[in-house]
């Protein structure tokens, strides 16, 4: 299993949703990008994205690997604030096509 941040630009403030605010991001793991994305969209907590009620992430980050021996996917910490910072690691990115279906773009760096 693989690891994987799955990110959300800004986050919700006392004065509403704002987009230049820290980062909403969830750590999981997961096997794929695609699986770590479903899983936050099932499992996710839903009352930090009112802006984005389909909870479609932004970015996802693979940042490593899980040794441990439980091979579910699952969220492992999440959602915390930060600003979301890739260090080189292979991403992706979301692009929505006019028929709503989500298609995610590996980013070439």
């Amino acid at each position: 299993m693989k690891l994987f941040e799955v990110i959300f630009w800004g986050h919700l403030t006392p004065t509403g949703y704002d987009g230049n605010a820290e980062d909403t991001i969830y750590l999981v793991r997961a096997s794929s990008d695609l699986e770590a994305a479903e899983d936050v969209q099932r499992n996710g907590l839903r009352s930090n994205h009112p802006h984005n009620p389909m909870m479609i992430a932004d970015a996802i980050y693979e940042i490593g690997t899980d040794s441990s021996l439980n091979g579910e996917a699952m969220i492992l910490r999440g959602p915390y604030f930060n600003f979301a910072y890739n260090s080189g690691w292979p991403s992706w990115s979301r692009n929505i096509e006019e028929n709503a279906q989500v298609e995610w773009i590996q980013d070439i760096s």
